[in-house]
């Protein structure tokens, strides 16, 4: 049987070794504490860079949107006036087949006329008709 110096002495050995291992453990916890603080730390100015990246990229988004719809007013505006123009030299196209085709009718009741029999004056018959480029008429 132990004597009572013996588990006086083994009962402070186990203190002695509860005390190491809550010192180390204390120690480990510090450690632990000062790593959490510094990833919190990165991820806070993670965060920051984030928040502040999303607020220029909508700024950015913005300002590109803003700038398509300028561009598409403008567009519309252009494409009103080509409209406009195409519509006007369609009518000019008009008018001037209706003049040509007026002008080649009275050239031709003026050449009629002078070729009728018995007229002395000689002429070349005159081009008549636009489809791409004059033809002469035999």
């Amino acid at each position: 049987m132990p004597t009572l110096a013996e588990l006086a002495n083994e009962v402070n050995n186990r203190l002695s070794q509860i005390e190491t291992h809550t010192k180390e453990a204390a120690d480990m916890v510090a450690l632990v504490r000062g790593d959490a603080a510094e990833l919190k730390a990165g991820v806070d100015v993670t965060n920051a860079t984030v928040d502040a990246g999303l607020a220029f990229l909508g700024q950015g988004l913005f300002s590109v949107l803003e700038a398509q719809r300028m561009t598409n007013a403008k567009l519309a505006t252009l494409v009103d006036r080509v409209e406009v123009m195409l519509g006007w030299a369609a009518k000019l196209a008009d008018m001037m087949g209706r003049q040509v085709r007026a002008l080649e009718q009275e050239l031709a009741s003026r050449e009629d006329a002078l070729a009728e029999p018995g007229s002395t004056t000689p002429h070349e018959p005159r081009a008549r008709g636009w489809d791409g480029q004059w033809k002469r008429e035999p």
